[in-house]
């Protein structure tokens, strides 16, 4: 390392303890939720935190943190106990002040500064380049539509391989130059090929994107949240109150629901999205109806980072896949606007390109993101839960539907309402604030958003 490690300092930040080991809701599991962060996210943004605080004790001018990092900090200066006593007064020695920017342009060129230094100190003390998913700039993840799918050196290969074949193809055999029924035979064993290379590259995408989908699926998550992620809220909802049914909390009655008296749960710890709400409006023995208890559900407990993520890159656009059928296509339209010019026949020749287009359309729709990563993402969790009749009724039921309580006296009542709103399978029917820190005597403050921090 070009600047030795404070050893004693840096072993203390390293075991100092964030999450309370008697917590049933840690201090990383609530960073996660509340940023709709992965597990191994989360846990790695906690570390370059505590390499933050390390530069932020030991560098004259402190250190300025990432958008990533400032939300652990954020989150930590709320652990008042934790953070004030435990850590800065008997971990550190020193107290770690965090400043409100006073925005401006002045501001945030001083804070832009601050931070190429602290990345560069970063580099010299750590002997390593920072992490980009965490010290980039920029809020959260990696962006997706950065994510590359495909092996750009495989795509460029076979496309490359593809164009100039097809163009010896064309020259070899001057296939502008034939006749009639000649052409549309040249023009067919392009097609083919067209398709069969369109498949393989196709194929390639998928086979890559199914790697990053089980790598990116999360560890941890409720039933709310894969039910929310797979269909929409509306499973989510079903869930929630085929869970307050089991536990007694909610009896149904016709197309209504009445709550029953409930036991004492905890707020931050309470998986179901509907149930803090629903007691909150309504005393026991009150009923309510499906889309009342619908409006009822906190949404920020149906949402996961992981899942998330995964919906970003459903929604991710697809240029590569086509170029093959372009080209084609293009080849296509030449020809008829050539037999048009002589006055020739051209209807076998608009069939042809009409089945290409038809099936390479079929070949786009089956290979979407859209559609691979739902479907993908599915798969996943059938095997998680033996295919929707596993021992989780609350899983099979987001699989299944209602057939995963056929065995409850309300069956006839869940299903005779839950039909109404039968949620259709996503994938299936479509194709910041900146800041910076400072140690003793720096004084500093921050770039725009969140401020900087001053030690004592």
């Amino acid at each position: 390392m070009n600047k030795p490690i404070q050893q004693p300092l840096w072993e203390n930040i390293q075991s100092f303890a964030i999450d309370d080991p008697h917590s049933s809701f840690p201090f990383s599991r609530k960073l996660a939720r509340e940023n709709n962060w992965t597990r191994s996210f989360t846990l790695t943004a906690i570390e370059e935190y505590r390499k933050f605080i390390y530069l932020c004790c030991t560098l004259p001018e402190g250190a300025s943190p990432s958008p990533a990092i400032d939300k652990v900090w954020h989150l930590h200066l709320t652990y008042t106990t934790n953070y004030w006593v435990d850590f800065c007064e008997k971990t550190l020695n020193k107290k770690i002040h965090h400043h409100p920017s006073k925005g401006g342009n002045d501001e945030q060129n001083k804070h832009n500064t601050w931070y190429s230094d602290t990345l560069k100190h970063y580099t010299e003390v750590f002997d390593s380049m920072p992490p980009k998913s965490i010290w980039s700039n920029e809020n959260g993840e990696t962006r997706i539509k950065d994510i590359e799918i495909y092996d750009t050196n495989y795509f460029n290969r076979i496309t490359a391989a593809f164009i100039i074949l097809t163009i010896v193809y064309v020259l070899i055999l001057n296939i502008y130059k034939s006749n009639g029924p000649d052409f549309l035979i040249h023009y067919f064993i392009l097609i083919a090929a067209g398709i069969f290379v369109s498949w393989i590259l196709q194929q390639h995408k998928s086979d890559r994107l199914k790697q990053f989908i089980e790598l990116n699926f999360p560890e941890e998550f409720t039933t709310y949240q894969a039910g929310n992620f797979l269909y929409n809220e509306h499973r989510a909802y079903q869930a929630a109150i085929i869970d307050l049914l089991k536990r007694g909390i909610v009896d149904t009655d016709a197309n209504r629901y009445i709550l029953r008296s409930v036991d004492t749960f905890d707020l931050e710890t309470e998986e179901n999205p509907l149930l803090p709400n629903l007691t909150e409006k309504y005393a026991p023995g009150k009923t309510f109806s499906y889309l009342e208890g619908l409006d009822l559900i906190d949404k920020a407990k149906l949402t996961h980072g992981s899942f998330e993520k995964l919906t970003r890159l459903s929604n991710k656009t697809d240029y590569q896949k086509f170029i093959i059928p372009g080209i084609i296509i293009a080849i296509g339209f030449a020809r008829l606007f050539q037999g048009l010019a002589n006055e020739k026949p051209v209807t076998y020749l608009l069939l042809e390109i009409g089945f290409f287009s038809l099936i390479s359309l079929i070949i786009a729709a089956q290979y979407s993101y859209t559609y691979l990563v739902y479907q993908m993402a599915e798969q996943i969790w059938k095997q998680q839960n033996n295919n929707g009749y596993g021992g989780n009724v609350l899983n099979n039921f987001t699989l299944i539907g209602v057939a995963a309580v056929a065995g409850f006296a309300e069956y006839n009542a869940l299903n005779s309402v839950f039909s109404n709103y039968t949620p259709v399978k996503k994938g299936f029917n479509d194709g910041t604030s900146s800041s910076g820190c400072s140690s003793s005597g720096c004084g500093s403050s921050c770039g725009s958003g969140c401020g900087g921090c001053g030690g004592d």
